[in-house]
This record gives structure tokens, sequence and C-alpha cells, in this order.
């Protein structure tokens, strides 16, 4: 979608909000309350993963698919049916994730879920990011291990990268989700981009839709997710 004219030179904070699919209600209200700007992650197991991902589309928002990777505590902590694991070769990952892709088309990449164990080996990664690639799909990484090589893998295949900066999670009390709102702003100015990935709550919904209304007074720019993702690695 890109940014519009006014605020293609200012810095951009993308959003991503996750899981949707899953809860009807927070669903239908991250959809419709938040601005087209802020990205879509359609759950995994989304009870009805096209029609969520149609919803979104419809109310102008970039979408994502969300791919279950091994956690470092992986059968304890499980994502679910079909998580792509570093014990399965190749072939048997990339059938997984065809499986959790589907038939839908018209979303712009995927994000992981969980995944750290996953995302710590190279060797079980670029089979994936290739296959994402050639599919013209972009890999938003919600970072979940400071070993990660997600984004090394993405840059040696070329394949359009977005690492989260900051991660909110169910159960952030409200100070902290607005401590974190400032904290990326500083690190858009810092930086020219800051990416943030929101598991909805409807008090971070709320929370989240009356910040981003405060940006463009800040001189910052909400920002769908490709217009935050690159090639070349950032300091």
């Amino acid at each position: 979608q890109g940014l519009p004219i006014e605020d293609a030179g200012r810095p951009k904070i993308a959003i991503v909000v996750a899981g949707l699919g899953i809860s009807a209600a927070l669903t239908d209200a991250a959809i419709s309350s938040l601005p087209p700007a802020i990205t879509m992650a359609v759950a995994a197991h989304a009870a009805d993963p096209t029609a969520t991902l149609v919803a979104a589309q419809g109310a102008g928002h970039e979408v994502l698919m969300t791919v279950p990777m091994e956690p470092l505590a992986y059968p304890r902590d499980d994502p679910g049916p079909n998580t792509l694991l570093t014990s399965l070769a190749p072939g048997q990952n990339l059938a997984r994730l065809e499986m959790l892709l589907g038939e839908t088309g018209g979303y712009v990449g995927i994000i992981n879920e969980m995944g750290a164990r996953f995302t710590m080996s190279p060797e079980a990664m670029r089979p994936v990011l290739s296959q994402i690639g050639e599919s013209g799909l972009l890999f938003v990484e919600r970072r979940t291990t400071g070993t990660s090589e997600a984004g090394a893998v993405s840059f040696a295949t070329g394949v359009p990268y977005v690492g989260s900066d900051r991660v909110f999670n169910v159960g952030l009390a409200p100070d902290l989700v607005d401590l974190q709102f400032i904290e990326l702003e500083h690190l858009a100015r810092d930086r020219g981009s800051a990416t943030a990935v929101v598991e909805p709550t409807p008090m971070i919904i709320d929370r989240l839709a009356a910040w981003v209304a405060t940006l463009p007074g800040k001189g910052l720019a909400l920002a769908p997710v490709t217009a935050v993702a690159t090639t070349e690695p950032t300091l």
C-alpha cells in the first residue's frame, strides 16, 4: 500500500495485530476500529482463516498468515498442528507450510508463532524462507530469542524481512502498554522505523487506537508492514 506523500519522509511505525480469527469479538474490533495502515495477522488455527483474511482485506489492511514454529520447550509448549520442527526434513516442513497457508492468496507475508528453537537454526529456516521468497512474500519475525538467525537467513536469500522491536503480550499492564508506545516512538526517530507485534485485548485495542491517532501530530507515520520491510541488514 505504501505511504501517503505527506508521510513519505517521516519516521515510520508499523503495527501487526496478531491472532486474528480466534475470538470473533476481538477480530471484529481490531479490523473495524483500527486504521487500515495497521497490519493484521490471521492465526494459524483460526476458525475460518479465509473469512478472516477477506474481512481484514476488505477494511483495507495488509494481511499476514501465521506459521507456528518450534519453541525451545517443545512439545511442552506446543503452538499446535503443523508446527515447523527442526527434527523434520525440509520437504516435510514445506508440506506443513503449504497446509498452513492454504489456497487463499492475497496476504503479503508470514509471521511466526513461537519459534525460538526453529529460528535459531539456519538449516531449518533456509528452505522455508526460500519458499516464501519464491512466492513473493515477506517474513515478519515476532522475535522470541536474541539468538535468532531468521534475519540473517532472510537477507542471504533475498527475502524482505521485518523484525519486531516490541511484542505486546496478553496480560501486559496498561502503564506498560503506554510505556512501550513511547519506546516505539523513540526507536522510530532514532532509526527511521520501528515495528511492534500486538496480541489483542479490548484494553490494548482501545489504547492502540487512541495512540496511533496521535502519531501525525508527533511527526511520525503509521505504516503498513510492507513499508518497513528490508532486504539488507540495518544497524
